[in-house]
């Protein structure tokens, strides 16, 4: 309509500004992901030319397979008792309709509408990581507390935005073997990228990054005709990944190549001639020393309050466990003995690390290593308590369990778009679950999440929506968007994606631009 009155394409205009909105919001800032949306469906309606756009739609299946998620969760509706929940649901993945509707049934994005949107999602993925990174360590003042590594991830979930520090490492790739020109320019971002996983702690985008890596040096050897380099490229990538995976490896056998602690007999007693506290039984350690050796709680309360007039028994903001365990962690991870001398030889960097969480010095440096050795420590605490609670992959054990018991017994059609979160409550009750009320969360895994609403049928039109926009069989498969899917499809395994709005945004958009752009 405004195209007639103006003689200029403002509606294209709009469309492509629209999702350069999207794509800046989805790590950025949600209110802009959602005018981005808004703005996207409202064009679609003032440019009216319906009759012409319904056309597309009837001659395309690759529409109906575009928005055949968000249809299974409308007629989800049909056996659902929560309507509350299930049209939340619906509200809130809207994205899943409303951006492969519009671009199903609108002239197809163009390599250079592709090009501008991916090059506004990297410049805002690279911008928010630096944001990241200059409040995590208090370069950055906004009055933001930092409790642990999840909040070193401002705008949105950390592990969200791992998802897209990788998606745009290899965007970059991309590009930068489309014009080789932009690789001096590209390089610095790529190793920066590199950096930020490592930094943030998301070891599971460590992981993604690693298999992505291999997947790329497998799609090029598969589609290259020059054999040296299809050799070449294959070998060099799967040395980086045994590189990447050894190295993880090599951080396990660290953790458990400890020393045998030396306990001296005369070691009973403080310098101030208090005795000690060895509990030897518990083999817990931190740094390769045992944690609950050489404890005087006395001295421990007496010289931590001298030194910051804080409750060693009280229990710091987004924590579950009081100072002491923390103190003693810490302390010995540094080879002090808990004590007053101990205390002492605490610098001040060292108390203020000790009062954000840190149980170690290794913690408060940051590192995929550090997060290695906190989930093994995990491990080892789980082995002598078997509480799955507050303990990131033994939760998710119980979630996952929980999932697939529920999946068995709705098997056809599951629970309905509504009722997963009461049958989640009602199999914890019933099961008299360990996890505390407040972590009793659904599946954390995306494919299950579908299973238990949406049973075997769900399952299948998910599968279905997922895979075959990328095997067409008059379209070639599209290297981008193969990585597009291992990626999503690995992040379905320990999360549910598609549960949050920077999830669904993030898959929606991508999907959208891969299933309706043109094909070179």
């Amino acid at each position: 309509m405004l195209d007639r009155f103006s003689g200029l394409p403002l509606h294209r205009f709009f469309y492509i500004t629209a999702l350069v909105l999207i794509a800046i919001g989805v790590c950025l800032n949600k209110v802009v992901m959602s005018v981005g949306t808004i703005m996207l469906i409202s064009s679609w309606v003032l440019e009216g030319d319906f009759q012409c756009k319904w056309t597309r739609m009837k001659q395309s299946r690759i529409f109906w397979i575009g928005i055949s998620f968000y249809i299974l969760h409308l007629v989800g509706l049909l056996w659902t008792t929560d309507f509350n929940y299930g049209f939340h649901d619906l509200r809130a993945k809207l994205p899943i309709l409303v951006i492969p509707f519009v671009l199903g049934s609108i002239p197809a994005i163009t390599k250079f509408e592709f090009k501008l949107i991916s090059y506004a999602f990297i410049s805002a993925v690279v911008t928010t990581s630096i944001l990241n990174v200059m409040i995590a360590k208090g370069i950055l003042q906004i009055g933001f507390e930092i409790n642990n590594y999840r909040d070193y991830s401002f705008f949105i979930s950390h592990i969200r935005f791992s998802l897209m520090i990788d998606f745009a490492f290899f965007l970059l790739i991309y590009f930068m073997v489309k014009d080789k020109k932009k690789i001096p320019y590209f390089i610095p971002i790529l190793f920066w990228l590199i950096y930020y996983t490592y930094f943030s702690q998301i070891i599971t985008g460590f992981i993604y990054l690693i298999i992505l890596v291999f997947v790329s040096g497998l799609f090029y050897a598969i589609k290259s005709k020059n054999r040296t380099l299809k050799v070449s490229v294959f070998s060099f990538s799967l040395a980086l990944v045994a590189v990447g995976f050894t190295w993880i490896v090599v951080n396990i056998k660290e953790f458990y190549s400890i020393p045998e602690e030396h306990i001296e007999i005369h070691e009973e007693f403080t310098l101030n001639g208090r005795p000690y506290t060895h509990n030897l039984s518990n083999q817990l350690r931190e740094n390769g020393k045992l944690i609950f050796y050489r404890i005087c709680d006395v001295e421990l309360e007496k010289e931590w309050v001298k030194r910051t007039e804080i409750d060693i028994d009280s229990t710091l903001p987004g924590r579950t466990v009081p100072i002491r365990y923390t103190l003693i962690r810490y302390m010995t991870g540094l080879g002090f003995a808990k004590d007053s001398a101990g205390i002492h030889e605490l610098s001040d960097q060292d108390i203020h690390n000790i009062l954000l969480g840190y149980t170690s010095p290794l913690q408060a440096k940051g590192g995929i290593k550090a997060r290695i050795f906190e989930l093994l420590y995990d491990f080892e605490e789980w082995k002598l308590d078997p509480n799955p609670n507050n303990k990131t992959l033994f939760q998710r054990l119980s979630y996952w369990e929980a999932g697939w018991n529920i999946f068995k017994t709705n098997f056809i059609f599951g629970v309905g778009t509504g009722d997963i979160q009461q049958s989640f409550n009602r199999y914890y009750e019933k099961s008299n679950s360990q996890l505390l009320l407040e972590n009793r969360h659904r599946s954390h895994n995306q494919f299950l999440s579908i299973g238990v609403s949406f049973g075997i049928i769900g399952l299948f039109v998910f599968i279905l929506f997922l895979f075959y926009p990328l095997f067409r069989k008059s379209q070639s498969i599209e290297y981008l968007h193969v990585i597009f899917l291992v990626l999503m499809c690995l992040s379905f395994l320990p999360e549910d994606t598609l549960e949050t709005q920077s999830g669904i945004s993030f898959f929606s958009l991508f999907y959208g631009l891969f299933v309706f752009r043109k094909r070179y």
